[in-house]
């Protein structure tokens, strides 16, 4: 006997700070007690840089990447723009 009615259950897991995980857990007669593992992921926020001169690098946290971004949010994190022949610019956003 199932200790719970058979069937599909909507499963929701939030916490803050974190992207809300959704999923369907099936309770069958050859699985009555299903289990899962979840890995949150943080909140993401877009940014959009606009470079002038373009041409060049530009970095987030020392790794490159191109505009627009996803970053976690609530997190320090610098971003530097480098081009030869100009001072490198930095910035610590969070």
């Amino acid at each position: 006997i199932l200790p719970q009615k058979g069937g599909d259950y909507p499963v929701e897991i939030a916490l803050a700070g974190y992207e809300p995980l959704q999923d369907t857990i099936a309770v069958t007669y050859n699985n009555p007690s299903p289990s899962r593992n979840y890995y949150l992921k943080p909140v993401q926020a877009q940014l959009t840089v606009t470079l002038n001169p373009q041409g060049g690098m530009l970095l987030l946290d020392g790794k490159p990447v191109t505009s627009p971004l996803s970053i976690d949010a609530g997190k320090s994190h610098t971003l530097r723009y480098e081009k030869a022949g100009f001072t490198p610019q930095s910035q610590t956003i969070s």
